[in-house]
């Protein structure tokens, strides 16, 4: 539920979220936790009875749905690209503060079909679908 994330956090927040600095790590962990839908006692499953909590849950994301409505339904998908390139960023951010690496051997076909192992900037292919997201939503 990046877009809950997105649409609850301030500024400063996102900074923590979206910094790639390890020492950043707890603090990003903390605002996480904060606004992670699932873990408000609201959303909080209770294990003893399996039917209630399906209920409960069905019922939190149908009024969640209801209030952010306006992203999902109207046919204004105006604002999808900044929230998939939030995305994008928050899942960076999470791998190289866990001191992941900022490239990925891929294998890709050459201009000849033939198949080559080539070094990558990580989630170059989700950013790649930015792109062109933008061009179709935005128009540029």
């Amino acid at each position: 539920m990046s877009i809950h994330e997105y649409l609850s956090t301030s500024e400063k927040e996102k900074q923590f979220l979206l910094s790639r600095d390890m020492k950043d790590q707890d603090t990003a962990n903390a605002i996480f936790r904060k606004t992670f839908l699932l873990s408000s006692p609201d959303w909080k499953s209770s294990r003893d009875d399996i039917q209630q909590d399906l209920d409960s849950r069905l019922k939190n994301y149908a009024n969640w749905l209801k209030e952010n409505a306006d992203l999902c339904l109207s046919g204004n998908f105006s604002r999808w690209p900044e929230l998939y390139e939030y995305k994008i960023n928050r899942l960076m951010a999470d791998e190289l503060r866990r001191g992941g690496k900022e490239v990925v051997k891929a294998v890709v076909k050459d201009e000849n079909g033939t198949l080559k192992t080539i070094e990558r900037p990580i989630f170059q292919r989700e950013k790649d679908h930015l792109l062109k997201l933008r061009q179709e939503v935005l128009g540029r």
